[in-house]
């Protein structure tokens, strides 16, 4: 999700994603690993980012000012000297 934000990903999708290869997830499972995932970003206060698209799935929606990083810290906020 974070390689591709704003892209809505399927329950069905995601289960094959996080399943063993030629296995699916059961739906609830699905939720339990969206739940956990939201707990951990409310750690940093982005728990609102991962959005459910009701009767679809799920999307991660970066706030655009939360994508780009600040141009003093682009590299570490190191500077190298000539």
């Amino acid at each position: 999700m974070a390689l591709h934000p704003d892209r809505m990903f399927s329950s069905p999708e995601l289960s094959i994603i996080l399943a063993e290869r030629n296995q699916t997830m059961q739906s609830n499972a699905i939720a339990v690993q969206i739940y956990q995932l939201r707990k951990t970003l409310g750690v940093v206060g982005a728990d609102t980012w991962l959005e459910t698209v009701r009767g679809f799935g799920y999307r991660l929606v970066v706030p655009q000012s939360d994508k780009t990083p600040p141009s003093s810290t682009a590299h570490g906020g190191l500077h190298e000297t000539p």
